[in-house]
């Protein structure tokens, strides 16, 4: 570092938008991947029995969500303090 030269460095800005690019590409082909199975997944004849049947997800109604949290958050679902008061 003592002897350090300009060319050494990358500028922030152009490793930000590098980076940005990256997480961008990888969005964009993880949201096509989930389409594409998503097409798959609706094409099974499994799938549309349960659908139309009105199957539920296992663990719908396991846990509590904060809607009004920051992200979602998840209210009492472990651990010790998730029990009522009086249920033990």
């Amino acid at each position: 570092m003592y002897h350090a030269q300009q060319e050494n460095f990358v500028a922030v800005e152009d490793q930000l938008r590098g980076d940005l690019r990256m997480s961008c590409k990888s969005l964009q082909s993880m949201w096509a991947q989930m389409r594409d199975r998503g097409a798959e997944l609706i094409a099974l004849p499994r799938f549309q029995t349960k659908l139309a049947a009105g199957v539920r997800n296992s663990f719908h109604g396991a846990s509590q969500v904060n809607h009004a949290g920051a992200s979602g958050t998840i209210v009492g679902a472990f651990g010790p303090q998730s029990v009522a008061p009086g249920k033990k």
